[in-house]
């Protein structure tokens, strides 16, 4: 689902509930943007993949379960959970 996070009067949300969530960092303000958005939307985990150093501790406090770090952007792992 893709969301633009500027126009909120403009979102559209599924109906149901969703399941598992996973955000690819690009940067600090828009992951925790999304955290915000994504967490009501969802009692699965939320994931968020970063290859920064950003503190976990933000991301966690907005709801993300797992914090993943990858230098190399290799996440396939993910696709076998």
């Amino acid at each position: 689902m893709r969301i633009n996070t500027m126009q909120a009067g403009k979102w559209n949300f599924p109906k149901k509930e969703i399941g598992c969530v996973y955000l690819f960092e690009n940067s600090l303000n828009l992951t925790c943007r999304f955290l915000q958005i994504c967490r009501p939307l969802t009692s699965d985990s939320i994931y968020v993949i970063t290859h920064g150093c950003n503190p976990q501790g933000i991301y966690r406090g907005l709801g993300a379960d797992h914090v993943i770090y990858t230098l190399n952007g290799e996440v396939g792992f993910l696709l076998n959970g």
